[in-house]
């Protein structure tokens, strides 16, 4: 099948998933982009485009709502922006990239794996300023190199920390993933000459539509874990394949 008609299928899937658990897909984007042997600088930033789209469309559902807790999510946010933006101003080659995504994806897995069992039972702990400021610069330094929002990895930390509901969880997490695939974007600047137009449009159109349905099943009460353990497989093969292939 012709890549313009498969990878928008793919993509519609991977939003749907996703935006079921307040995350916007780009660990998966950048995983089948990988598999297709797309160019790195092209990847980030389709990646990051389409988290734009889905988390965008979450977030104004989740503020009509009142789930943002915005106070909590704000500090980490505001670390966050900087970060995303240094992160995607470095530039490797497309091996050192490989092993770099590889294990990030590995940690990603394992993160969404444990997300409902070892840090849902954790009691609650103070709310550190420290902590949220490290949190906001680790995870959107890392975001932006590797061209994916970040949700993922500050999801579990919310759990761990029992910030909120799931639902409120999956808000912050949107908004933290808008935020910080914005902030990455802005680093791609230089290279948006590399984009397929056609393509681009295919594929932000197709995240659209999926991440309007995963939203509306989320508001249904679908369970999310079977999503999860389903997205933790393909981002943990797809990180021990880049791995293996080095």
């Amino acid at each position: 099948m012709d890549i313009l008609y498969l990878l928008p299928i793919l993509f519609l899937i991977v939003a749907l998933l996703y935006s079921m658990v307040g995350f916007g897909g780009g660990s998966s984007y950048i995983a089948i982009l990988l598999a297709f042997g797309m160019a790195v600088d092209e990847l980030r930033i389709l990646a990051l485009l389409c988290n734009i789209a889905v988390v965008l469309v979450a977030s104004v559902r989740y503020y009509k709502a009142d789930l943002i807790l915005w106070r909590k999510v704000l500090p980490i946010v505001i670390f966050s922006i900087p970060a995303a933006y240094l992160g995607a101003k470095i530039q490797v080659e497309d091996q050192l990239y490989n092993v770099i995504t590889g294990l990030i994806l590995l940690a990603a897995s394992l993160l969404m794996v444990v997300r409902k069992t070892k840090l849902k039972r954790k009691q609650r702990q103070s709310e550190n300023a420290m902590l949220l400021a490290m949190a906001g610069i680790g995870i959107g330094f890392l975001s932006g190199f590797v061209g994916i929002g970040g949700g993922i990895f500050l999801s579990p930390l919310l759990f761990l920390m029992n910030w909120g509901k799931a639902k409120e969880i999956s808000a912050m997490c949107s908004v933290f993933i808008l935020v910080n695939s914005l902030s990455g974007i802005t680093g791609h600047i230089e290279n948006y000459y590399l984009l397929d137009t056609k393509l681009t449009i295919s594929l932000i159109f197709s995240v659209i539509i999926g991440g309007l349905i995963g939203n509306r099943l989320n508001i249904k009460q679908l369970k999310p874990q079977y999503i999860r353990i389903f997205s933790a497989i393909l981002i943990g093969y797809v990180g021990i394949r880049l791995l293996i292939l080095q």
